[in-house]
């Protein structure tokens, strides 16, 4: 599938401007106006029609549930998705961690995004016209190079169970994905795994 971005750098300005003008939440400010940003990013010139334009939305739903509001380059409050894709943005990235909440219920952070928060994100995409690009963790909080640790859910497994485990979270999660109308364009195999694997 090809996706045409005829301004890129001016999409990703917008976007960036969409994301850096957020509204304080209304009980924590006297003045609710957008905050002025100053983030500009340089045209790219000679692109190809089909360069995706991406943007990582993970936090959307914990930014939303703490009354954040997102605005476009004109300053209005509308949907973060509507506004990315009319900023030129042609797809987005929702990272997906197996079980990112701790034994009381309380998430770990960078936006709680367990496979049911990673679907509702996915359709709002969708509903916008944009691909979805899904980035599986395989463990309960973001993985880099520096740690690859396995979900507790996959404790005290040989590697050959870990890798079944992992097969089963993929497919049934994309399975989900599928079902719920989202348009998956892209799977990430984990997160900066190039060097590293499940402990």
């Amino acid at each position: 599938m090809q996706r045409t971005i005829p301004r890129l750098a001016a999409a990703i300005t917008a976007a960036a401007l969409a994301v850096g003008a957020l509204a304080l939440p209304a009980a924590a400010a006297d003045d609710p106006a957008p905050v002025p940003s100053t983030i500009t990013v340089p045209r790219v010139e000679n692109l190809p029609a089909d360069f995706i334009g991406g943007v990582d939305v993970s936090s959307v739903l914990s930014l939303e549930e703490s009354d954040v509001v997102f605005r476009d380059a004109d300053g209005d409050p509308g949907d973060l998705f509507v506004i990315l894709r009319d900023a030129g943005v042609s797809d987005i990235r929702v990272r997906v961690w197996n079980d990112p909440f701790d034994a009381d219920g309380n998430g770990y952070g960078g936006g709680d995004v367990d496979v049911t928060r990673a679907v509702e994100i996915g359709r709002r995409a969708t509903a916008a016209g944009l691909g979805v690009l899904v980035d599986f963790h395989y463990s309960d909080f973001w993985a880099d190079p520096a740690k690859q640790q396995a979900p507790k859910a996959w404790a005290g497994m040989t590697v050959d169970e870990k890798a079944a485990a992992a097969g089963t979270f993929t497919r049934d999660a994309l399975t989900r994905f599928r079902d719920a109308g989202v348009d998956v364009t892209m799977v990430q195999v984990g997160n900066e795994t190039n060097g590293a694997s499940p402990e």
